[in-house]
């Protein structure tokens, strides 16, 4: 790697996992790579896979012989988190694979319905779109984005886990990767978003599209599938039943589509990272300017609906851990897990003061 890269890997916090798995590309497929991922400590995906598998953790069985050790957790979490971060880059260079081949019209490009989400004025659109100018550069993306979904499944192959955890792991990204594979590419005619597929093959509430309307991009969908991928890894890295899985992932695609919804863009980045700080425990701006905005703004019933949804998930996942749940001290991170969840809910625009 280059000292540029090194340095940029340091300055985030990236595992030494994410940048090895760089280290053997060329030169320009490398850079471009390493331009497409998420800085660790701002990418919302990455959050909600670690705040699943610490919520996980608290439903499964204190009996159950193969439950992780709260101080394994953050060890069990790194390699997940590192696919996670993998497949947020791939989505971004394939999204801007799609709006680059555009002729340019970027807002075109990414509406989605009612719903506008405006990628060119976002942190990382731009950027990348300046690396593809040719079909040399679209190539070098391509290569660059192959290899950031192959590393992903790399990091889960190398997970320190059991061969059943390590299914179920494999299990939850191929039908997520899939899912966001087809959402990455325009629309043929025979649907492919991922407002018309979510992970699991079940029609998601982001897009009200019908098939074959649109030939661009859900990219909207394509963030909650990437969202519900994160949360349905990081809770079946420590080995949280089925249910509690299911309900985790069902969050994390309703909270990230509130965010992606929400038509205040230029409050957007703010709203999203309020969310991190909130799932991972960090203060919060809550006095703060976009807080103030937000509590004053007309909430659009659509976000409201994802928000009921993710309000929803964290009832059925306080049931599902019910009297059961570890005592605090055993607890892998933050004291009251649950409540980081629904303080992402609360930031994220869904209620008004």
């Amino acid at each position: 790697m280059t000292r540029h890269d090194i340095a940029d890997a340091v300055r985030d916090d990236r595992p030494a996992q994410i940048a090895d798995s760089l280290s053997g590309l060329a030169p320009t497929v490398r850079t471009v790579a390493s331009a497409s991922l998420p800085r660790w400590d701002r990418s919302l995906p990455v959050a909600l896979c670690t705040a699943a598998g610490t919520v996980g953790f608290e439903a499964v069985d204190r009996d159950d012989p193969t439950r992780p050790g709260p101080t394994s957790v953050e060890h069990l979490l790194e390699p997940v988190a590192g696919a996670t971060a993998l497949l947020e880059g791939y989505v971004r260079l394939r999204l801007a694979l799609v709006v680059g081949d555009d002729d340019g019209d970027t807002d075109t490009a990414v509406r989605d319905g009612s719903t506008a989400l405006a990628a060119s004025r976002s942190d990382w659109l731009p950027p990348l779109l300046e690396r593809i100018q040719s079909p040399t550069d679209r190539d070098t993306a391509i290569l660059a984005s192959d290899h950031l979904h192959a590393s992903a499944y790399t990091m889960i192959a190398d997970a320190p886990v059991s061969d059943r955890t390590r299914l179920d792991l494999y299990r939850a990204l191929t039908s997520g990767s899939t899912a966001l594979a087809r959402g990455c590419l325009r629309g043929d005619g025979d649907g492919g978003g991922v407002g018309d597929i979510d992970v699991d093959g079940d029609r998601s509430s982001s897009s009200p599209k019908q098939r074959g309307e649109s030939r661009t991009p859900d990219v909207i969908g394509v963030e909650a599938t990437l969202a519900k991928t994160a949360g349905r890894l990081g809770a079946a890295v420590v080995g949280a039943p089925a249910e509690t899985r299911t309900a985790l992932g069902t969050y994390s695609h309703a909270l990230m589509s509130a965010l992606a919804s929400w038509t205040a863009v230029e409050t957007t980045v703010s709203h999203r990272s309020d969310a991190v700080e909130a799932l991972v425990g960090e203060p919060t701006r809550e006095s703060g300017t976009a807080n103030r905005e937000t509590a004053d703004a007309e909430v659009d019933p659509l976000v409201e609906r994802h928000l009921e949804r993710a309000r929803d998930a964290i009832a059925s996942l306080a049931d599902a851990i019910g009297t059961d749940a570890p005592a605090a001290e055993e607890r892998a991170t933050d004291p009251a897990p649950l409540e980081r969840l629904e303080r992402a809910t609360r930031l994220s625009g869904g209620r008004r003061g």
